[in-house]
């Protein structure tokens, strides 16, 4: 939603799955257990995470909702294809096959 300028959370961190570096794996693990520390000393961390890292992190399922919260433009792209008639919704299927897409943060 930062990069394009519409909808909400803005402001919110959001982990890049395609950050696989040897060095971003080391500091998502050092996320994790800075995570834990806090939880068992029953101290709070001022993370202001999307809604769609906290419910990964508890194991909640994800909506379109939480995507839209997060990537609105992404959102309206699948609800357009969820909504498309079936030859349509094939077109579209066909035309990103082999695709592959990530989230780039500022």
């Amino acid at each position: 939603n930062n990069t394009n300028q519409i909808g909400e959370n803005r402001e919110k961190f959001v982990v890049n799955p395609a950050s696989t570096r040897p060095v971003h794996l080391d500091m998502y693990k050092f996320m994790g257990k800075l995570m834990g520390i806090a939880l068992r000393t029953r101290n709070t961390l001022n993370l202001d995470l999307a809604v769609t890292v906290w419910k990964q992190l508890v194991d909640q399922p994800l909506t379109l909702s939480d995507l839209s919260a997060v990537d609105t433009t992404t959102a309206r792209f699948i609800q357009s294809v969820l909504e498309a008639d079936e030859e349509v919704r094939a077109d579209i299927v066909a035309g990103m096959t082999g695709a592959t897409f990530t989230c780039v943060l500022p």
